[in-house]
């Protein structure tokens, strides 16, 4: 079974021209069959003419009955074909004995009639037709050895048929590897992706669906070696942020089971492994939340609430960590009772993570800005903190997963999940959130959300 696409477009397009030659071969012999019995018929009655006007001159002249066979006899000489001559049916002038196109004669014959015939292996075509103005009452002519013709029109097609499949074989040899050449390439290719490697690319030169084919596995080699990267990037940080408290931790106990820690000291060295521990546990639940979020597995429990009731409540819980650093949160709204349609635990928990994150960033003794302002079928909600400004070349970035790239802005060290949860919730609810930062103004998040049920 041919399996190669090599092998398939090759047998697909010699089989369309060896059914196209066919065809035409048929076709052919059967524009010679006509052509040739054509010219027979013309012949029949070019010879009838001819024998009509050498019968008037016989009688102009009153030849006897051996002269007139005489001339009938050089107007036939030299012929590829016999004629008979008959007077009420009976021949008075015969080139052979056996006259096979005798049968087409009869009483009312008014026209030629023809046909083709096997008489001792060899293809004859016998023609028959009235004497309409002479005192013969028919004629027959039998052209014989018809085989050797349609054998020489055989032999024209053969050579020309296989000329024809030699040539078109030969190019379409060179043509269909040249078609399949890329995908060969491109399976090598594909090969060494599903192994990991990603360093090879597609040589793209045509603009057809293959060169487009080409460009988009290139395309997919960049992506899937920039998700590689990423993941690479993501156990290491994983491993790290794990690491770092479990080490802390273990190094405690040690010291604790050391006795090297006085028993007045053992209380604070315990609360330590706690929050440690509460560390590790907060990052794990981070990342299994995210999970359940990419993969779609959530259910909301969307009701319709107002927003200012929430965000006081999040001022409230959120004290401690602004008095530590000097900050104040201030609500300001452009609506009477602004309103969303969502699941409450799952906002809070994004308004907790950019007010978290605001708190994290903000210059000491600055303000955080929390302003409520209409959109069209929704509410916006701008979270606005003065500090030093993320990186243009970092903001496409800001909610991809573990991406840690504005630390340096502050020295926080956070696990890089809490803003992809932020966009992965805001999703769920059909809205949107971006960022705005800028030199002087500070750094803006702004969530787009319906106010009303659009799922």
């Amino acid at each position: 079974m041919i399996r190669s696409i090599f092998g398939k477009l090759f047998l697909s397009f010699s089989g369309i021209i060896i059914t196209s030659f066919l065809l035409f071969g048929l076709m052919y012999l059967y524009l010679f069959h006509v052509q040739l019995y054509s010219e027979f018929e013309e012949t029949f009655d070019n010879k009838q003419e001819e024998i009509q006007a050498q019968l008037a001159l016989a009688e102009t002249f009153d030849w006897s009955e051996e002269e007139t066979e005489l001339s009938l006899t050089v107007l036939l000489s030299g012929s590829d074909f016999d004629v008979v001559l008959y007077d009420e049916h009976t021949p008075i002038f015969a080139g052979s004995d056996d006259d096979p196109a005798r049968h087409l004669l009869s009483s009312d014959l008014e026209s030629i009639e023809a046909e083709g015939i096997w008489q001792e292996g060899s293809l004859n075509y016998v023609m028959a037709g009235p004497f309409p103005r002479s005192s013969l009452s028919g004629m027959t002519m039998t052209h014989t050895g018809l085989e050797e013709a349609y054998m020489q029109a055989l032999f024209m097609i053969a050579v020309s048929f296989l000329t024809v499949i030699l040539i078109a074989g030969f190019v379409l040899y060179f043509i269909t590897r040249r078609m399949t050449r890329p995908l060969r390439e491109m399976n090598t290719i594909a090969r060494q992706m599903s192994k990991g490697d990603f360093s090879r690319q597609v040589d793209t030169k045509t603009q057809d669906e293959i060169g487009e084919l080409g460009k988009t596995l290139n395309q997919m080699a960049v992506e899937l070696s920039s998700i590689e990267e990423t993941r690479k990037t993501i156990l290491t940080n994983i491993s790290h942020d794990l690491r770092t408290p479990l080490t802390s931790v273990k190094g405690f106990l040690i010291a604790l089971e050391d006795g090297t820690i006085p028993d007045n000291k053992q209380r604070a060295y315990f609360l330590k492994m706690r929050k440690e521990t509460d560390r590790v546990i907060t990052l794990v639940n981070a990342i299994l939340e995210l999970t359940r979020l990419e993969s779609g597995n959530i259910r909301l429990n969307k009701e319709h609430y107002g927003l200012i009731p929430q965000l006081e409540q999040l001022r409230s819980s959120l004290e401690q960590q602004l008095t530590e650093r000097n900050l104040s949160m201030e609500i300001h709204t452009e609506l009477e009772e602004p309103c969303i349609h969502a699941d409450y635990e799952r906002m809070n928990r994004v308004f907790e993570n950019l007010l978290v994150n605001a708190i994290h960033f903000a210059d000491a003794n600055s303000a955080i800005t929390v302003t409520l302002s209409p959109i069209e079928h929704g509410v916006s909600v701008s979270i606005h903190n003065e500090g030093k400004p993320i990186p243009d070349h970092q903001l496409p970035y800001l909610f991809d997963r573990f991406y840690k790239g504005e630390d340096a802005r502050s020295g926080h060290s956070g696990s890089g999940i809490g803003l992809a949860i932020v966009q992965s919730i805001v999703a769920f609810h059909q809205g949107t959130v971006a960022v705005r930062s800028e030199e002087l103004e500070g750094t803006t998040f702004i969530v787009n959300l319906p106010s009303d049920d659009q799922t």
